[in-house]
């Protein structure tokens, strides 16, 4: 499966399961006014859908912050390095 342009892809440096990095996000997303997302875990690849979300989406850059500060929480992946294909 293709991603669309509207999609973020990164490269992890663990791999991880889409489950675990809904977990995280969620947790972040709890906190702040984020869209919700599905995440796609191809290996260390991982693609980031968004959808459903009220009003318009924040920029690019603010939800790559807030991704990663997410994975960067306690009782998340904060060792996990994020490089941005996108």
């Amino acid at each position: 499966m293709e991603a669309s342009k509207q999609d973020l892809i990164a490269q992890l440096d663990m791999l991880l399961t889409s489950a675990q990095l809904q977990e995280a996000w969620d947790v972040q997303r709890s906190l702040t006014s984020l869209p919700n997302v599905v995440f796609r875990a191809e290996g260390y690849r991982v693609v980031m859908h968004f959808y459903s979300h009220r009003g318009s989406l924040p920029g690019l850059q603010e939800i790559k912050r807030s991704f990663t500060m997410a994975m960067r929480r306690k009782g998340a992946f904060p060792s996990c390095r994020i490089q941005w294909l996108n």
